[in-house]
């Protein structure tokens, strides 16, 4: 946007006449048009062709507020599991009632070994990424009661991930837990 007049102290000075203009601009360079494309707009700019832009921006916009939202929650949800983590009893085996809940989870056949776990809980959070699930939530193994737990030999049988009431209609192949009690125990080991 050239000014109408350049004083001697280098100042820019606008007319009324280009202040809609200018706000224009600058309202474009907000929603990070690129220079290049907001210069094309003002070469060719119809009311038509107005319209059409700030229709594509609209929704730009939108998808920017749902990508803030959805990040707010996730950073939300950390607080939250980071403070239940803290008050938690490590270590020890606990009897907890947990209200109804959501996760993702599956199967898991393969061997006690690090390796095979590792690559096991990564084709686990490739699943939940394909499905769009990036949840705050840590990842956990269910250990079937009959695998020796209590004597310290264990293997699992499937990893979980949480998910919140707001993925359900986003994501696939959901397991809801009711509420009832559950042994649980918590580790700051991690698998």
């Amino acid at each position: 946007l050239k000014p109408e007049i350049i004083g001697s102290n280098g100042y820019r000075y606008y007319s009324y006449l280009q202040l809609d203009t200018y706000n224009t601009i600058a309202m474009l360079k907000e929603l990070d048009m690129p220079l290049s494309k907001i210069k094309e707009y003002l070469n060719s700019r119809t009311p038509e062709a107005f319209i059409e832009l700030l229709n594509e921006q609209k929704k730009l916009a939108e998808e920017k507020i749902a990508e803030l939202k959805w990040l707010n929650r996730v950073i939300e949800g950390r607080i939250g599991v980071t403070k239940e983590g803290m008050a938690a009893s490590h270590g020890a085996i606990n009897i907890e009632t947990r209200p109804e809940e959501y996760y993702i989870i599956t199967e898991y056949s393969g061997s006690n070994e690090d390796r095979d776990i590792y690559e096991a809980l990564a084709e686990h959070i490739a699943y939940c990424h394909d499905n769009q699930i990036y949840s705050p939530y840590a990842i956990g193994g269910l250990i079937p009661s009959e695998s020796g737990i209590l004597e310290g030999n264990y293997k699992y049988s499937h990893f979980y991930t949480k998910i919140d009431y707001e993925d359900l209609y986003t994501a696939n192949n959901i397991t809801t837990v009711t509420s009832q009690s559950y042994i649980t125990t918590y580790s700051t080991q991690g698998f």
